[in-house]
Order: C-alpha cells, then structure tokens, then sequence
C-alpha cells in the first residue's frame, strides 16, 4: 500500500475528531448534469454560421457575448437570457438569432428545466472571427445570500462501535434534488462502511434542502464523509505541478488531447476535488479566471488518479493544488 502511494500521497498521522471532518458547506458540491446537453440539435457540424454584423466587422468592432438558455420543451426553442451584453444590440441580436435554432429532443419531463451557458466572442482581426466555447449547464449558487442550503445537524461517530472493531468509515453521497421542498434521492457512489454508518449519513443527507431551486428544477450535489477514531492515522493527496500529476492519471493512454498553456495565461494554478472514477471532480481556478482554460478545466474534472481502491475512501473529496506552468501538454 505505501509504495503503491509513494511519491502520490503524503502520510499524515493526524488525530481525527471522531466524527466527519469538514465543515458542512465546504464538502457540499453541485455535480453537473453533463448527459442533459448531449442531445442538443442541430449537431455543430449542420448549424447555420453565426452572423457577424457587417457593419460592426467593417468597422472592427470586437464583443463578447454570454447567454443563459433556459430549455422547458424537447420541441421549443429556449428562452434566451443576455447575461453579458456586447454594447451593441446587433451582435446581442446574431447571438440571439442563432440559439433560437437549439432543442433539447431528449428532455424528459422529469428532468425539470435545464439551464446552460454559452459564450460567444466576436473578433474582426482574428482567423476565426467568431468563436463560441461549448453550452455548460447552469446550477445554483449554493454559496450565495439568497440560496442558503439548509443541512441538518452533521451525523456523530455511531457510538460503541469502536469497540466492536469498526473504526472507519468513508462514503460518497449522491442527493439528487427535485424543487426546493421535497427530500433528496440519496445513492452512495463510494461504501467503505458497515450499516451504523450508512443509516447516520442517509438521516442527514434525507434532511438537506436547496431553498433557492425552482419547482421543476433538478440538481445534484455529492458530500463525502470520513469517520475516524480520534487515535488513527489518514493520507492526504500532495499539491502537485503539472508534470508531476500527469503520470499518476490512471490510463492515460486513453486521454487524447492537447493544450498550450502558452495562451492561456500561464502559469497559473487550480484546485482539484477527487471524486472520479466515481463522479465529475470538482476543479476551480486560482485567482483571476481565464476562458480560454474552460477545455483544460473539463478534462481535470473527467481524471482519475492511479489510487488503491481503499486509498480513494481516505482521500475522496479533499483538495490538491495542481500548479500549471507555460508548457504544453500534447497526450494526442
């Protein structure tokens, strides 16, 4: 175990509190739906170009465009919010003109409503003078005043069990949530644990509620947990460069792309969450954010480090700093 964790995970014998070790909103992450856009129509290759305003072109003028689509239909258009405007109506009008094409044919009416973003970035001087970025689906801010999630008292180390051999426990919840008052629908994505555990966690995560959500909105959000007597040991994932993390991804021979750093605002780092294979990882820029990351960003989600299967149950869920430097990195 140790040399299959070398030179990957640092050993750290700290004296767990025995009960789940983070605090509530930090351990609380949205998971985005990333099958509810897969369907969109047209496909990329049968859309119409986007229009760049002829006037605006001669002239030079360059804008960027950010806009939320709400789909309610798998027949209708969706309705269409500027969130980033140009300053000129005529390209907020090419943006508009052009997403009025999409539909989500797939869309069941239990998937609620599904609210995505998209970027488009109009520049006259540039080989490519439109440039759209793929629809990311849109979630909650959980972490913003007006959308407090409501979570019941974190569950305690089930008592007696110690004794009875049982000194650990790790599990990653799944609560997929339906409007703003009903109950989640609580899965387990990872159970190192025996049944004392599993109930505690299931009364808690049964309990917690989104306020902010729509009726018909639904989201999913996973939490870890770690029980740990408060005399045993765990390991925690090491920041890494780059260059260092790439050799831990797990079949790597199966990862084809390339990134140039180059150009996208280099060096620069990010925090990671591990939660694959068994769902997205979490990953968020350091310091300012730059869009020309967003493909690098999404392949960090999809990765899964080469971790013994017990290992994952210890280190699920915890941050690791991955510091980018002005490279590329060519897995083609």
């Amino acid at each position: 175990m140790k040399r299959a964790l070398a030179g990957l995970l640092l050993g750290l014998l700290i004296p767990w509190a025995a009960h789940a070790a983070e605090a509530l909103p930090e351990g609380f992450v949205l998971q985005p739906d990333r099958g509810s856009l897969a369907c969109l129509t047209p496909a990329p290759a049968d859309r119409k170009p986007v229009e760049y305003p002829e006037e605006a072109k001669r002239f030079k003028q360059s804008a960027l465009v950010r806009v939320s689509l709400e789909f309610h239909h798998p027949g209708k258009p969706p309705r269409v919010t500027i969130l980033t405007h140009a300053g000129d109506s005529r390209f907020d009008a090419a943006v508009e003109n052009y997403v009025s094409a999409y539909r989500l044919p797939c869309l069941r009416p239990e998937a609620g409503t599904v609210t995505a973003t998209q970027d488009f970035e109009f520049t006259p001087d540039d080989g490519r003078p439109i440039k759209w970025r793929p629809l990311l689906q849109s979630d909650p801010d959980v972490h913003s005043e007006h959308c407090r999630v409501q979570f019941p008292e974190i569950p305690s180390y089930p008592g007696g069990l110690g004794r009875s051999g049982s000194t650990s426990a790790s599990l990653l919840v799944e609560m997929k949530f339906r409007g703003p008052t009903q109950p989640p629908v609580v899965t387990y994505l990872y159970k190192d644990a025996t049944r004392p555990f599993v109930e505690a966690v299931t009364r808690w995560a049964s309990g917690v509620r989104i306020p902010c959500l729509k009726e018909d909105e639904v989201v999913t959000a996973v939490r870890m947990f770690q029980f740990r007597m408060e005399d045993s040991g765990g390991i925690v994932l090491k920041d890494l460069s780059l260059q260092q993390l790439v050799p831990s991804v797990d079949k790597l021979d199966e990862h084809h792309a390339y990134f140039d750093f180059n150009a996208m605002g280099c060096p620069f780092e990010v925090r990671m969450h591990l939660y694959q294979p068994f769902t997205s990882n979490s990953v968020g820029e350091i310091g300012s954010s730059d869009p020309r990351r967003a493909e690098f960003l999404d392949w960090l989600a999809k990765i899964s480090l080469k971790l013994p299967y017990k290992a994952l149950g210890q280190v699920l869920g915890t941050p690791m700093t991955v510091s980018v430097p002005c490279t590329q990195l060519d897995l083609r």
